[in-house]
């Protein structure tokens, strides 16, 4: 019913990311062999092209913001994500 990435990012700390895009609601999904700027393995929306990084950051396409997000705790060393609390996926930053 909720789907959701978990992404481990390198400071440790795991990311609960919305599979569905902001735009239009398609489902993202995880292309581990797709090249972008000089990098293998992004979310590519096969809807619109829109292209966000691991830490649901949007890099190209009709991006409104990038992926949304839930809360996300480690509790008796299993993760736990609020699917209760959405939180607005980040900014389109400077590099867009």
């Amino acid at each position: 019913e909720y789907r959701v990435w978990l992404v481990k990012q390198e400071s440790g700390d795991i990311l609960a990311l919305y599979q569905k895009d902001p735009h239009l609601g398609c489902t993202v999904p995880w292309r581990p062999d797709f090249e972008f700027r000089g990098v293998t393995g992004w979310f590519r929306n096969p809807c619109h092209a829109e292209t966000y990084d691991l830490a649901g950051r949007c890099y190209f396409g009709p991006c409104l913001r990038g992926l949304d997000r839930f809360p996300v705790r480690i509790k008796d060393g299993r993760v736990q994500v609020n699917v209760e609390q959405v939180i607005l996926g980040p900014p389109l930053g400077p590099e867009y």
